[in-house]
């Protein structure tokens, strides 16, 4: 079997779908199989950061599978909008999967799906608004994206995760056959020697996707315990705000390299990822790898760590109060532990195993 992994060029060098392709890629080739990468173009996008491949536009994308349609040549791609709508004008192509990312609609969803995180109750007086909360965000979703869930039916689909899977099911009827999580690279994630920890490193998205009020509340609560220093990374601009707020101690370190991002995981004593875009993410899965704890939304990446003492929900603040006074004496054998639950899921070459295993029973070979 050969694979060809396709990717649409990404806007940033910071991409996690270049370190995601670049981790699999190279734990299929050391499986034996032969595996490469290509990048497509789409208007401006930031190099490939992690070695050679081979880059081509849509047009040449074309020969390409016109030419190899065939059962030995596999073709996986992402859900992202250019390559969703160009393969939508197409004809199918026999041997390409799809690996669901975006989830295209989820802009009318959230709000309802966030209250299933926070677990809001439902009480007989407002059914008739959950009602209508529910079957006009979904109806948008369906109406508004055709091209999206139409071109997916056409085709083989995995997720990135079970919430991801569950997101494509309910709302677009999209059968997925199942996950391919994100892999991370064992060796990347060497177990900090360095035991100095103090400050809370902070994660933030675009204000589309952070929700910021939550993390005003949450930064507010653990300034009272007088924490020392609060560095962001990410976007400047959803910051600023907190900046005006919290002075000094905000710190903005700009967007980062992942070999340096994982140093700053390692010296900071927790870290906040108020971000909660419907999608699997993987902040938090990257500071427990360093073993450091997670203040975040929890439910998307439940479905790899389990309960665990090193998160806390970032909607419970009796929790978090706790959780980050446990945290000031966290052993590193608690470190350890949830960083060997993560890699039993997704080392990249236990993805790329699973990934294989899909694939032969969907009859390549």
């Amino acid at each position: 079997m050969k694979i060809t992994l396709i990717l649409p060029g990404q806007k940033s060098v910071y991409s996690i779908l270049y370190e995601g392709y670049a981790d699999l890629n190279s734990a299929l080739i050391s499986l034996g199989i032969e595996s490469r990468i290509i990048i497509v173009k789409c208007g401006e996008y930031a190099k490939f950061p992690f070695g050679d491949v081979d880059v081509t536009d849509f047009s040449d994308l074309n020969d390409l599978f016109d030419a190899s349609m065939d059962k030995d040549t596999v073709f996986l791609t992402v859900d992202d909008h250019h390559m969703i709508r160009w393969l939508g004008k197409r004809k199918r192509v026999t041997n390409l999967v799809i690996w669901a990312h975006y989830l295209y609609g989820q802009r009318y969803v959230l709000p309802l799906y966030r209250d299933m995180e926070t677990g809001l109750p439902v009480d007989s007086a407002n059914r008739i608004i959950n009602l209508f909360s529910s079957w006009i965000p979904n109806t948008l979703a369906i109406q508004s994206s055709g091209f999206y869930w139409r071109t997916l039916k056409m085709y083989p689909v995995f997720a990135q995760s079970l919430w991801t899977a569950l997101m494509l099911e309910r709302i677009f009827s999209v059968p997925v056959l199942g996950t391919l999580l994100i892999p991370v690279d064992r060796n990347f994630y060497e177990f900090p020697t360095q035991n100095k920890r103090e400050g809370v490193l902070v994660f933030l998205g675009d204000a589309s996707d952070t929700d910021l009020n939550t993390l005003n509340k949450t930064l507010t609560l653990l300034d009272s315990d007088d924490i020392s220093r609060i560095d962001y990374f990410g976007e400047r601009k959803s910051g600023e705000i907190f900046e005006k707020k919290f002075g000094r101690k905000m710190n903005f370190i700009g967007k980062v390299e992942r070999r340096e991002l994982l140093k700053e995981y390692s010296e900071h004593e927790l870290t906040i990822s108020p971000i909660f875009n419907g999608n699997f993410e993987m902040v938090p899965i990257q500071s427990l790898l360093c073993g450091t704890p997670v203040i975040s939304f929890n439910q998307p990446f439940m479905e790899v760590t389990g309960e665990s003492d090193m998160i806390a929900n970032i909607h419970n603040a009796g929790e978090i109060k706790n959780k980050v006074r446990m945290w000031k004496s966290l052993t590193t054998d608690s470190r350890q532990t949830i960083r060997n639950i993560i890699f039993e899921k997704m080392e990249s070459k236990k993805v790329g195993e699973s990934l294989l295993k899909q694939l032969r029973n969907l009859g390549f070979h």
